[in-house]
């Protein structure tokens, strides 16, 4: 982890998370500009974060794990979903999509329409429409079976895809290298 090779960015975390100073007024953080990416003339934000993070997204998706070496943090899911799909789309390998199967329980009094709930990013939850390529790393959002590895936060390569079942390989902890299928689960 960086804050282990970098003592000065980990003191720089501290003195942010404890309400010290470096902030410009109430709302704003001041940046030490070596941790600072400098903006280029093409392309959105995210796609030049994406270019410098993630320089060739097809050598990282032939080589997995060279993927999983880095990360792009983010405040908001909505934020996380923007740049996993621009990953994504960069990837020229083949796209497997998944879609929530969301139905009213109580369809008498429909207040939202499930077309606005799908539109929503919830913690916890898998976006309503998930795109993944073959060996993408990915990262569990919920505890499915603790005693298998597949924990809150577990990283995985997806390996294989099927309509109800992604097939990955764990890739951290004591059950790194073991095989497991994530199976769709009513919620």
């Amino acid at each position: 982890m960086r804050v282990i090779q970098d003592p000065s960015f980990s003191h720089f975390v501290l003195k942010v998370g404890n309400g010290c100073p470096p902030y410009e007024n109430e709302k704003d953080i001041k940046l030490p500009t070596r941790i600072v990416m400098q903006g280029q003339k093409r392309g959105s934000l995210m796609e030049q974060l994406i270019d410098v993070v993630y320089p060739d997204v097809n050598l990282f998706s032939s080589n997995p794990m060279l993927m999983t070496k880095k990360a792009i943090l983010m405040p908001k899911n909505e934020d996380t979903e923007a740049i996993n799909s621009l990953l994504v789309s960069k990837q020229s390998r083949r796209q497997y999509e998944y879609r929530s199967f969301d139905e009213a329980v109580n369809i008498t009094t429909e207040q939202y329409l499930i077309e606005f709930l799908n539109t929503l990013h919830p913690n916890g939850l898998s976006p309503h429409h998930l795109t993944l390529n073959r060996n993408s790393p990915i990262i569990l959002l919920r505890n499915l079976d603790p005693t298998s590895g597949l924990c809150n936060g577990t990283r995985l390569i997806c390996k294989s895809f099927s309509a109800n079942v992604i097939d990955a390989e764990i890739i951290v902890g004591h059950h790194k290298g073991e095989r497991v299928f994530i199976l769709r689960i009513p919620l």
